[in-house]
């Protein structure tokens, strides 16, 4: 945990300590409410301009992709049997062909599994977001133990269809389902109540909730940051750009006519290889 900035809680009159916890609840949830804006609505938005001006381009690129990972595969294959000194018939160029489309799956399926979505065909800027983050189990215990403490406190069955339930339910849900940590910890710290034994706190118990506050502030204030300077973020702007749409559409063109390239000389590599036309 960050030290706390003394600083700012010893000039905080202590009979006003409440007011300033209370205030700084509020600016969580208002950086909180931003968050939920950026993940669960102005992303999709992007995504959706972003697959209109070059969905089709990009789909291209994919197929493009996997056909030149395929025929290398093949070509290392080949050349591993060609090493070994065995002739290749027809049966043996098929069994190539099979197995090193088995190979290109399997190694497919496990890369799909730590990629994004959508990559946009350029490296992320910013991947440490909380979907990436593997919880042990003494944290998705203690996840559970937030997550049902929040329904508690908000569910209309508890008290009813109160502004919090309308405000904050979506946002539970979606930190839950993206078992994102760090926003069901803000979300109880934020949301839950003193206990009636803790009406009058100590000082040291209001410092401690003092300093949690500040320091979570601080923490979704620099995620915020690093979540407008990632993808598909830096994006926004730019696809109302109509010179920059152009340009993006030219690069994406341009990376096209390279897979090309990179694809007939593979088909080469291979026809040299296995005296066999290669088909497609």
């Amino acid at each position: 945990m960050l030290p706390m900035d003394d600083t700012l809680y010893n000039t905080t009159n202590q009979n006003d300590m409440p007011r300033a916890i209370n205030d700084m609840k509020s600016k969580l949830l208002r950086e909180l409410d931003v968050w939920y804006f950026y993940e669960n609505e102005l992303k999709q938005r992007i995504i959706f301009d972003y697959e209109n001006a070059f969905g089709d381009l990009e789909e291209e690129i994919e197929e493009k992709n996997r056909a030149a990972d395929h025929l290398e595969k093949r070509i290392e294959l080949l050349k591993l049997k060609k090493s070994r000194g065995e002739r290749f018939t027809s049966t043996s160029l098929k069994l190539v062909n099979a197995l090193a489309e088995r190979q290109y799956e399997r190694r497919a399926r496990q890369s799909d599994m730590h990629t994004q979505p959508h990559t946009f065909n350029v490296p992320p800027i910013n991947k440490n977001f909380a979907e990436n983050i593997v919880f042990q189990e003494d944290d998705k215990e203690d996840l559970t133990k937030i997550y049902r403490n929040l329904v508690k406190i908000l569910h209309p069955d508890a008290k009813g269809d109160t502004e919090d339930f309308r405000r904050f339910w979506d946002k539970l849900q979606f930190a839950w389902r993206e078992r994102n940590g760090d926003v069901l910890q803000m979300l109880n710290l934020s949301l839950q109540e003193a206990p009636k034994a803790a009406a009058n706190p100590s000082q040291t118990v209001k410092k401690d909730t003092f300093a949690r506050l500040q320091q979570s502030l601080e923490k979704q204030e620099t995620t915020l940051k690093a979540l407008k300077e990632s993808e598909p973020f830096i994006y926004e702007a730019k696809l109302k750009n109509k010179l920059w749409v152009r340009r993006r559409r030219e690069f994406l063109k341009n990376k096209l006519f390279l897979l090309d390239k990179r694809i007939n000389h593979s088909k080469r590599v291979i026809n040299i290889l296995s005296g066999a036309k290669v088909e497609g």
